[in-house]
C-alpha cells in the first residue's frame, strides 16, 4: 500500500489519497532435486503467474511435472508461491551384476553411486573394475571378468630342463640338469600373484671331481676321461702287488667319489 500527497486544483487543497500497490511474488524458489522448467523467464511474477518444474537429470518423480502458483497468502496477506507436489528420487539402475571370483563393493545402485570389483587372489580384472550408476538409469560399461593369472612358460636352463604341470598362480617348477651338471639352487619356484615366477631360474654347470692320482705301484682308467658327474674310474694294480679297497668310484654331484683311492700292496 502506497499513501500519495495530492493537491486538488479546482479548489487549492492539499490532501492524502491512499493507493494499493500490485502485489508480486520473489522469483520462484529451486527446490533440491529439481529444475525450473518454464514460467520464470520474466521480471516480475504478479499474483496468478505460474511456474512449472521437473526432475533434474538422474532424478525421477511419479509426477513428472510440477507446478508452483503464486497467490495471496491468508495467514499473512503476502504473495507467496505454492509448493510443488512433485518429488524427485534418484534413479536406480538396478543390481549391476555380480562376477564370478571377484568381490563386489557397494550397494546402493542409484545415481549418482558406483560399484567396484576386486578379484580374489590368484586372478586378474579384464575391463574396469568400477561401473557408474548414469543419469539415464543404467550402468556404464559392461561387467570386467576375472581370469586366473598365468606366470607363463618357464625357459630350460641350459644344459637342463624345467619341469612343471601347470603355469597358473601357485603352480610349482622344478629344474633338473643334464648328466654330467649340477644344479645351482635346488628350491622350487612359484607362481605367485603379479604373473611371474619365483625367485631365479637356476643353472646347470658341469660338476667335476678331483682327478684322480694312480696309487703307487698301480694305474687308473677314466671312462670319460674328464672327470665329470658320472665318470669313473677303475684301479689296477702292476704285477706282483694286491689291491687294497675299491676297485672303483663313481663322481657324484657333491664333487666327491664315492671311494677314496686304494692301495697297491705286495
Amino acid at each position: 500500500m502506497q499513501v500519495l500527497l495530492v493537491y486538488a486544483l479546482g479548489i487549492g487543497i492539499w490532501g492524502l489519497e491512499v493507493v494499493k500497490a500490485e502485489l508480486t511474488c520473489d522469483p520462484p524458489p529451486v527446490y533440491n532435486r529439481t529444475v525450473i522448467a518454464s514460467g520464470h523467464d520474466r521480471e516480475e511474477y504478479p499474483l496468478g503467474s505460474n511456474v512449472t518444474y521437473r526432475c533434474d537429470f538422474g532424478y525421477a518423480s511419479d509426477v513428472v511435472i510440477g507446478s508452483s502458483r503464486c497467490i495471496l497468502s491468508k495467514s499473512n496477506g503476502k504473495a507467496e508461491w505454492t509448493e510443488p507436489l512433485i518429488r524427485c528420487k534418484p534413479r536406480s539402475c538396478g543390481d549391476p551384476g555380480f562376477v564370478s571370483n571377484a568381490q563386489r563393493i557397494g550397494s546402493l545402485f542409484t545415481f549418482p553411486n558406483s560399484v567396484q570389483y576386486e578379484c580374489e587372489d590368484g586372478y586378474e580384472i579384464h575391463g574396469l573394475s568400477t561401473r557408474y550408476c548414469l543419469a539415464s538409469g543404467s550402468w556404464s560399461g559392461t561387467l570386467p571378468t576375472c581370469k586366473k593369472i598365468h606366470c607363463g612358460v618357464p625357459a630350460n636352463p641350459e644344459n637342463g630342463q624345467a619341469i612343471y604341470s601347470s603355469t597358473e598362480y601357485e603352480a610349482e617348477v622344478k629344474y633338473r640338469c643334464n648328466e654330467g651338471y649340477s644344479l645351482s639352487n635346488k628350491q622350487p619356484r612359484i607362481c605367485t600373484g603379479d604373473g611371474t615366477w619365483s625367485g631365479v631360474q637356476p643353472v646347470c654347470t658341469e660338476g667335476l671331481c678331483e682327478a684322480p692320482v694312480a696309487p703307487e705301484n698301480g694305474m687308473i682308467v677314466i671312462k670319460p676321461s674328464v672327470p665329470r658327474i658320472g665318470s669313473i674310474v677303475s684301479y689296477a694294480c702292476h704285477e706282483g702287488f694286491r689291491l687294497q679297497g675299491s676297485d672303483s668310484a663313481r663322481c657324484l654331484e657333491t664333487g666327491e667319489w664315492t671311494f677314496p683311492a686304494p692301495k697297491c700292496l705286495r
